[in-house]
């Protein structure tokens, strides 16, 4: 009997120690779902002013929740003076995560953007030194090459005004790009039609000019012929005429070439040397004069001789050069006019 009596005890002690922590569990759910639907109000009311109908209804079902459940248990216990206030700062923190105005607020980013004005170039308020510094440190110190400056972008609406910025400079660039290849494209096209046309022009003037140079050629040619013809000049006899003044050339180099023994050096040489043998001859006869020397007259006639023969070789010399001249420019012409004909 005893034993059962204290096997009742315990199961009314176990029995009253799971109500209560049956009771413990609601008490928190209750708490947290306070928490939850307190945020969720909070939310609707700065993001979606409209939904309040629906926030007050959520309201009236938490109500009739809490009436259910008072209904079961009884009536609830109050919430503890230290549980409310953490819930109340937990709100003000979630609140304040999610004001624009406020320093802590979740939505701030440091974008670069190229700045060119050094009176933008400032560091905006409201950002934290730490991030501040990890920003400029990203873009390489504020002197950098590249003028990248971090600039700060406030919640939704100043990240759909960078977006929009980015896609209209997206948009400028496109057609920029496309403005050159259309400039490019033109380029190659009239490289490709106007340029290789004037280039088939220019070459079919050249050819025109050319067979025009050489018709001009023939005719001068011709007329070249008449004008022989009419002053009697006729081939063979100039040939032959070319023949006499190259032997007459050749008998005057002969004359004055040192090597030839028909030469005028040489045959000064044997004259010179017939005179030492006269005058050898004379002393040893015993002559009185005992030298070999020309008498003055004979010496006068001798210079006389020779000065008349170095002018006529010098006058020659002029004659052949002119002569040669001639002959050269006429044997360039002939040749110019065979390859014109050929």
């Amino acid at each position: 009997m005893a034993k059962r009596l204290a096997m009742a005890a315990m199961n009314e002690e176990e029995a009253a120690a799971a109500a209560e922590a049956v009771d413990t569990r609601l008490r928190r759910w209750r708490r947290l779902e306070c928490d939850r639907l307190v945020l969720v109000a909070y939310v609707i009311r700065r993001r979606y002013p409209e939904a309040l109908a629906l926030a007050a209804s959520d309201e009236q079902l938490q109500q009739q929740q809490q009436q259910q459940q008072q209904s079961l248990l009884g009536a609830p216990q109050g919430l503890p003076p230290q549980s409310t206030d953490a819930a109340v700062r937990e709100v003000l923190e979630l609140k304040a995560a999610y004001t624009p105005s406020s320093p802590n607020y979740k939505f701030k980013y440091l974008f670069l953007n190229v700045v060119d004005n050094p009176a933008q170039r400032v560091k905006p308020s409201g950002v934290d030194e730490m991030r501040w510094r990890q920003a400029m440190a990203a873009a390489g110190g504020p002197d950098n090459p590249d003028r990248l400056w971090p600039v700060l972008a406030v919640g939704f609406k100043d990240l759909l005004a960078r977006s929009a910025a980015q896609s209209a400079a997206l948009e400028e660039n496109s057609q920029r790009l496309k403005s050159l290849n259309d400039i490019a494209h033109n380029l190659a096209r009239k490289h490709a039609t106007e340029l290789k046309q004037r280039s088939n022009d220019v070459q079919k003037r050249h050819i025109e000019l050319s067979h025009r140079l050489l018709h001009s050629f023939r005719n001068l040619d011709a007329l070249e012929s008449r004008l022989a013809a009419s002053i009697g000049y006729r081939g063979d006899v100039a040939r032959a005429r070319e023949l006499s003044m190259s032997k007459g050339l050749a008998a005057a180099e002969a004359e004055v070439s040192p090597v030839s023994s028909t030469s005028l050096p040489r045959r000064l040489e044997g004259m010179a040397a017939a005179v030492r043998t006269r005058a050898g001859a004379a002393g040893a006869a015993g002559s009185s004069a005992g030298q070999g020397r020309l008498d003055e007259r004979s010496a006068a006639q001798l210079m006389v001789v020779l000065r008349d023969h170095a002018m006529a070789v010098s006058k020659l010399q002029n004659v052949l050069k002119q002569d040669a001249l001639d002959v050269a420019i006429m044997t360039k012409e002939r040749q110019a006019g065979v390859r014109m004909l050929e």
